[in-house]
């Protein structure tokens, strides 16, 4: 039932329908989920919700839906979430979309204990910090996308419980203040560009010794101290375009799986 004009859900619309599996909200006229009309159809795996003008989710609205795997709340109005807003979810979700919503700061209870999560899509919101506890129940996250927010200091170490991440996007961030990068698992891929750093740090991968993919194109980049890829022992592909830089001093020889 998506692309329609639906502005309200009623509580029992799905009533004798419990074997539901799937429900497509996509594109309608959603402001508020305040009625639970998700109760009667336990069993669901798949709930899209994405480009309505949702601007609240009541608390344990997901409560009874133990087997959703798959959530797609972007494109709404969301400014905030609250400890209870994926209560029931615990065990069961894997992939969570909140693109292009409005949210500002993610608190450390917005995600607590969605310990099954395997990606978090989080880009195009207004995100300007985040708490350093914020994921740390997300032990099996793989992926975590945080392109086009308003982050201007970064903890990476944050991310250290991270033991399945694989790639990580922080692209088109505002200018970086301050950033801590410390012992990470990742793997796979990690993207920062767009992002105003101006000055890459001796050492400043050193605990990234599994990633192989890094790219950095357009960020400003003036000064490649001679250890800033020190650690990048498997990494295969680093891009650097659209910089300002002037002397790699030597940088590149640390890299030698790099293709």
């Amino acid at each position: 039932i998506h692309n329609n004009q639906i502005k309200i859900i009623e509580l029992n619309s799905f009533l004798n329908i419990p074997n539901l599996i799937e429900i497509h909200l996509k594109n309608n006229r959603l402001e508020k989920l305040n009625e639970n009309f998700l109760i009667n159809i336990p069993n669901v795996r798949k709930v899209d919700l994405s480009m309505n003008s949702i601007s609240n989710i009541v608390n344990n609205f997901f409560g009874n839906c133990r087997y959703l795997e798959y959530l797609d709340i972007s494109n709404n109005k969301l400014y905030a979430l609250d400890r209870e807003t994926f209560i029931g979810l615990e065990n069961s979700l894997k992939y969570l979309f909140i693109i292009h919503n409005e949210l500002q700061l993610i608190k450390n209870y917005y995600f607590a204990n969605l310990v099954r999560l395997e990606e978090l899509h989080l880009k195009e919101n207004q995100i300007s910090a985040i708490e350093i506890n914020s994921f740390e129940t997300l032990i099996n996250l793989k992926k975590l996308d945080l392109n086009n927010n308003m982050l201007f200091r970064i903890n990476f170490n944050m991310f250290s419980n991270f033991k399945n991440l694989a790639y990580l996007y922080l692209n088109s961030n505002d200018e970086i203040k301050s950033y801590t990068i410390g012992k990470n698992y990742l793997e796979s891929l990690l993207e920062l560009s767009m992002f105003k750093i101006y000055m890459l740090e001796n050492y400043i991968f050193s605990y990234y010794s599994k990633l192989r993919i890094l790219y950095l194109y357009s960020c400003s980049i003036e000064i490649i101290q001679t250890d800033s890829f020190y650690g990048l022992l498997n990494l295969n592909y680093l891009y650097l375009r659209d910089n300002r830089i002037k002397n790699l001093n030597n940088s590149l020889n640390t890299l030698i799986n790099l293709y």
